[in-house]
């Protein structure tokens, strides 16, 4: 059996991570359609506040597809494991916690997926996809760090005058070095209301049920209610500026249950992206996470408290022909109050990224 490893780390980063990701994303779709730039390795998805021009386009497409691969670089390679729980139903990246090792490593990114959308009667639309994604370390000696992801989501939205309305379903599988480490199976609402032009807001609610083949002490249920604003402004490089606040709950479900690693999850995010050019799109943002543990920690005697602030910024160019390029750039920096030393990461990615239409 693979033990799990920094538990308290693994989630509170993982959520954390997962709302600047999604949202820097969908900035720089927000900002540059045109440039039509992914997530990490994923297809480009809709403004996370909202957008009705994006829904009654989605209803029109019938299918789509991509793929990506590039290198990266990790300043922290770790056994720990961060998924997109709390994110859309994309189920984006393949992200290590900050976690015991502290050794960099060079690694290669590569995915692929689908995605598909039906119109239904009247202004309802059905959803789709299937996401594959791989994280191949350069030197032999860390495969055991390799991973591979396999996600897939299906779902129901409903546009009616200025609002959308979604439910999905999702499911996540993810190996560490070819064992089953973690699956995750997800349900989601959302609504969208777009006020005008330039302004929407969002609510979501999300259940995530989180099993730990290897380590069912680890078991857990996982609630999340979040809300979003989008700002758009008519003027030089059409900016755009996101704002995000998440409440989280995790709550032991291994027999016997784990209270301390029951917790509570508040996290923030600001984030602005543009288009200074043609062509480009830029994104930066802002994220802090705080972790607040419901029982001592055994070997410590104290209640655990984590306080992650996380830096991203993402730069993508569409060519008028295939492919796109992009880089994104993450700093992580998690401050727990049980240990003396912070754990800082630094994440570098260059993916290329190929549609298929």
């Amino acid at each position: 059996m693979r033990p799990r490893l920094a538990p308290k780390y693994e989630l509170a980063s993982s959520a954390g991570y997962c709302v600047r990701r999604s949202a820097a994303a969908a900035g720089r779709c927000a900002a540059a359609p045109a440039a039509n730039p992914g997530s990490g390795l994923g297809p480009p998805r809709s403004p996370a506040a909202g957008d009705r021009a994006g829904a009654r386009e989605a209803r029109g497409r019938a299918a789509a597809g991509w793929w990506a691969w590039g290198p990266a670089r990790d300043s922290a390679t770790t056994a720990g494991v961060g998924a997109d729980t709390l994110g859309p139903p994309g189920l984006d990246g393949v992200l290590l916690s900050p976690a015991s090792a502290k050794r960099g490593s060079s690694f290669l990114l590569a995915g692929a997926g689908a995605r598909f959308a039906r119109p239904l009667a009247g202004a309802v639309s059905l959803q789709g996809g299937l996401r594959y994604q791989g994280r191949y370390q350069s030197n032999g000696f860390d495969r055991r760090f390799d991973q591979d992801a396999l996600a897939g989501y299906g779902g129901i939205s409903l546009l009616r005058g200025q609002d959308l309305y979604r439910a999905s379903l999702s499911y996540a599988a993810l190996a560490l070095d070819a064992g089953r480490y973690r699956n995750i199976s997800a349900l989601g609402g959302e609504w969208q209301r777009q006020v005008d032009e330039l302004n929407a807001y969002s609510l979501f609610a999300q259940y995530a049920a989180l099993d730990y083949p290897a380590s069912p002490s680890s078991d857990a249920d996982l609630y999340a209610l979040g809300a979003g604003w989008r700002r758009a402004f008519v003027q030089r490089y059409l900016p755009v500026v996101q704002l995000q606040a998440l409440y989280g709950r995790e709550k032991s479900s291994a027999s016997p249950l784990r209270d301390d690693l029951s917790r509570d999850l508040y996290s923030l995010r600001a984030g602005v992206s543009s288009t200074p050019w043609p062509g480009w799109g830029i994104s930066g943002g802002l994220t802090y996470t705080a972790s607040r543990f419901a029982a001592p920690d055994p070997a410590l005697a104290a209640i655990r408290r984590d306080d992650t602030t996380g830096l991203d910024a993402g730069l993508s160019y569409r060519w008028p022909r295939q492919p796109t390029p992009q880089a994104d750039y993450l700093h992580a920096d998690n401050r727990p109050n049980l240990e003396a030393s912070n754990d800082g990461r630094d994440v570098l990615t260059l993916p290329m990224h190929y549609d298929i239409r």
